[in-house]
């Protein structure tokens, strides 16, 4: 399975991003049954839209896991969609804070086509803290997952893709706070997360 996994690098007060780091342990250790390409999206939402997009349009994958910090959670959250509004708390990293709609031509939100709700019970099942959500908020996080549907949808691509929010860990934040959860933990929840979508594919394929 060609696999595109995603992180982000740091913006605002999170200082070292705990999804960058999850993703670039899988780009040394790498993921049975996956062809991985991995890549650490900017906290732009200009940039990181145009490079998911023009990474899934060149890439020719069947499946983008997109990575994302949501540090007042203390769970996996299984994203289900993405809508067409930003709505920027703070600036990104290229200073710019846009509010409205996306794109004018877009629908007013994507949903994956991923089984989420499987995704947690296998997550639950395995230990793992985590719950389905229907809102990938209004930053950045929600503007590249809009673009990545989109661009799918336009562009009649065979990827599945999914968005995680992982929790804070340890080195999140620049002051101490507590650890919502371990980073070694949210690499065990990618690892089951991949294992059981790689299943799920293959069962479908029998």
């Amino acid at each position: 399975m060609r696999t595109l996994l995603t992180g982000f690098g740091p913006f605002g007060d999170v200082v070292d991003n705990p999804s960058a780091r999850i993703a670039s342990h899988f780009a040394e250790s790498g993921a049975p049954g996956h062809e991985l390409t991995v890549r650490i999206l900017p906290v732009s939402f200009e940039r990181a839209s145009d490079e998911i997009t023009r990474l899934l349009t060149e890439g020719n994958f069947d499946l983008a896991l997109m990575l994302g910090v949501a540090g007042r959670d203390s769970e996996i959250r299984v994203e289900t969609c993405a809508r067409n509004q930003d709505a920027a708390r703070i600036p990104d990293c290229d200073d710019s804070q846009p509010s409205g709609v996306i794109s004018e031509s877009g629908l007013e939100a994507y949903r994956t086509s991923v089984d989420a709700g499987l995704l947690v019970k296998t997550l639950l099942d395995s230990g793992i803290p985590a719950r389905v959500s229907d809102s990938a908020g209004s930053y950045v996080c929600n503007r590249a997952y809009y673009a990545a549907l989109h661009a799918i949808t336009r562009h009649s691509l065979p990827t599945r893709c999914l968005f995680l929010h992982v929790p804070s860990d340890e080195n999140t934040f620049a002051e101490s706070q507590p650890v919502a959860m371990p980073l070694q933990i949210q690499i065990q929840a990618v690892e089951v997360l991949l294992s059981a979508i790689r299943s799920v594919t293959d069962s479908e394929s029998d």
